[in-house]
């Protein structure tokens, strides 16, 4: 692996995350969100498919930094579900935590991505990955900016303090690994 993340800054324009959001909030299913008992957000599921093609270029880009800077076998299927959390209320954060499955039937979570969502001002929400200590990631503070690392690495998002952080995230299957 030549990185531990990479993110391409304003992938999307703020309408066009307005316009995501909105897809999403029209989409939500029935799936419950994993829960997480050091999630302090609100989350939902939606389905891929209701996005139509507005989330190629996020998806592209996953599968290109995939190839070109993690390599990680991963299969070719898109995931099916999205996530949307938005952390809304003074406190709210995602407490230090992975993605990755401990033990998987058949296969493990890979790769996240994530896309922010938000259109808006706010204070606070800082997404770090950790690496003997939080390593913050300004870059993925800017709308529209995706970010894409292992999901084995543990990472947080720091308390909003004010205003509302929105994010899009959602995670690359492979085979287990070895």
């Amino acid at each position: 692996m030549k990185h531990d993340w990479f993110y391409i800054k304003e992938l999307y324009n703020k309408e066009q995350c307005q316009d995501i959001y909105n897809t999403a909030l029209d989409s939500i299913t029935d799936l419950p969100d994993l829960p997480a008992k050091n999630k302090k957000a609100k989350s939902f599921v939606c389905n891929r498919k209701s996005f139509g093609n507005k989330l190629d270029r996020f998806f592209d880009s996953v599968i290109w930094t995939n190839r070109t800077t993690f390599g990680l076998d991963i299969y070719d299927d898109l995931p099916n579900t999205i996530n949307i959390n938005e952390y809304a209320d003074s406190d709210n954060e995602y407490g230090c935590h992975r993605d990755a499955t401990n033990h998987g039937d058949m296969s493990d979570i890979k790769l996240t991505g994530i896309l922010n969502l938000t259109t808006e001002p706010y204070t606070g929400g800082e997404f770090c990955i950790r690496q003997h200590e939080d390593i913050n990631i300004p870059e993925l503070d800017t709308p529209g900016t995706i970010l894409i690392f292992p999901s084995i690495f543990y990472h947080r998002v720091k308390p909003v303090l004010s205003g509302k952080r929105i994010s899009l995230s959602c995670w690359f299957f492979g085979p287990n690994f070895k």
